[in-house]
């Protein structure tokens, strides 16, 4: 053997000392090669639209978008449909009219508000109907990197107290579920 560690076996292929090949999973540089290919994947993700760095992907369409196109009402089919639900976009209590939206501040952060009731799954305003506004954040991994999904869940006036139900709908479930119970009980034990 020589001094470099490196030395020529039967075939050419160049073993280390320890006798292992330079593409063993344990060797350096097949550790930098196989980063090196992880980050080209993810740096060569592009927009859909525009064909720059992609920033994330948008929940509803599942494409890849720049920070640029990641609102709603910039991209394909996401605008189209967001047209076609205007008329049903308005809060149950006043009429005013409310917007899905959704944005990035950065390539790794991005929110997201439906302006629902997070209870009773209903349009509901901003300024005047929102009793309770919580942020729930949600993180992906993407490749080398994670983007962090925030959500604003909203409550009105009659989901807020029992927000720690679901709202009105998970109430709803929790007495049926609840009814069930007794009904098998009752019809277990007197027949």
């Amino acid at each position: 053997m020589r001094e470099t560690g490196y030395w020529r076996a039967p075939g050419y292929l160049s073993y280390n000392i320890r006798g292992a090949p330079p593409s063993a999973p344990e060797h350096p540089d097949f550790l930098c090669r196989r980063y090196i290919v992880m980050f080209q994947q993810y740096s060569e993700q592009t927009c859909q639209v525009c064909e720059q760095v992609a920033a994330g992907r948008c929940p509803d369409c599942r494409q890849r978008l720049c920070i640029e196109h990641f609102p709603l009402d910039q991209h394909q089919p996401c605008s189209h449909t967001l047209e076609r639900n205007a008329e049903r976009s308005v809060c149950y209590v006043c009429g005013e009219p409310v917007r899905p939206t959704q944005w990035s501040s950065n390539l790794v952060a991005h929110y997201f508000d439906s302006f629902q009731c997070a209870g009773c799954k209903r349009p509901i305003c901003d300024e005047q109907h929102t009793r309770r506004r919580v942020e729930r954040m949600v993180i992906e991994r993407d490749g080398m990197s994670s983007h962090r999904y925030h959500y604003i869940l909203r409550y009105c006036d009659l989901c807020s107290p029992i927000r720690h139900f679901s709202g009105l709908i998970g109430l709803a479930n929790w007495i049926v579920a609840g009814l069930a119970i007794i009904l098998v009980a009752f019809f277990w034990f007197h027949h």
